[in-house]
């Protein structure tokens, strides 16, 4: 679409961030592409926090001994 002129909206695509490898195999560079298609970034996902103790362990801590997931 893009190479006949029929792409009318500008896509900023950002992938997951497990795919940095793949994407740098390929080639791609940060902020890869044209005014009309580029990607742009990573993102990643982080789930809780230390300090709220809402972060997922995997293994029981010496001062939070009860909560531990088993995944």
């Amino acid at each position: 679409m893009l190479d006949r002129g029929e792409l009318k909206n500008r896509i900023y695509a950002i992938r997951s961030i497990v795919s940095w490898e793949v994407l740098g195999k390929t080639g791609v560079r940060a902020a890869f592409g044209s005014d009309m298609l580029r990607i742009g970034g990573l993102k990643g996902f982080a789930d809780g926090s230390l300090g709220s103790s809402t972060a997922l362990f995997f293994q029981r801590t010496a001062t939070r001994p009860i909560l531990a997931a088993l995944v």
